[in-house]
């Protein structure tokens, strides 16, 4: 297994409870209060500029590209984009009863009891849903990048590494070595690099070269 390191860090603001961040491809920082009342908004020169928000409870907060998605207990899917100092909100789609969002933002769309194709909740299944035609034992689908769906399984003798699954199916192996189900996954296009996070410990694989990195703690 790769030797652990500790990672730096500078404390730059203490949240709100209940409070999390979105960080989007240029950067633009949302912060979304979980608890409702609801409140999604940025920070522009010194000020708080707000969303104004469609009623409803919000259940999942998602960042993909240069945008903030997120979807009600309605069943609906939404985004959100800010320019300067404005938040626009705009409808993008509704939910359907064949679809399944996880709280990472992939959908899976259930066909007998099985799901066939996965997909960004942005997106939709046709044309952009990534089909599943093998058997994936004990994987956790985590993040759509560059055209592949990657997958993460835990394993029990600490190894990291990265296999080829399918013509558009990544696997990640990554060490059982945390607890609860805190995790999250983050990657752009125009990088190689993916990384997970669970509870306390951050993996990085570069999918070019299939290197995988130490494990920051």
């Amino acid at each position: 297994m790769l030797a652990a390191q500790n990672a730096a860090y500078i404390k730059e603001e203490v949240l709100p409870v209940h409070t999390s961040v979105h960080q989007v491809v240029d950067g633009t920082i949302f912060y979304f209060k979980g608890s409702e009342p609801h409140r999604l908004h940025i920070k522009w020169l010194g000020k708080d500029v707000n969303a104004k928000l469609p009623e409803g409870r919000i259940v999942y907060v998602f960042a993909f590209d240069n945008a903030i998605y997120f979807t009600l207990n309605s069943g609906q899917v939404y985004k959100a984009t800010a320019e300067l100092d404005k938040i626009t909100v705009s409808f993008v789609r509704p939910l359907y009863s064949f679809e399944i969002v996880d709280p990472l933002g992939l959908c899976k769309r259930m066909e007998f009891g099985y799901y066939d194709y996965v997909y960004r909740v942005c997106d939709q299944e046709i044309p952009d849903g990534i089909p599943i035609d093998i058997k994936m034992d004990k994987f956790q689908p985590a993040r759509i990048h560059r055209g592949k769906l990657y997958y993460v399984r835990f394993n029990d003798d600490e190894q990291m590494e990265m296999n080829l699954m399918g013509e558009k199916i990544v696997g990640f192996d990554i060490p059982n070595i945390t607890t609860g189900r805190s995790w999250g996954s983050y990657a752009r296009e125009d990088s190689p690099y993916i990384h997970f996070s669970y509870q306390h410990h951050l993996f990085t694989f570069n999918v070019e070269t299939r290197e995988a990195f130490p494990i920051l703690l």
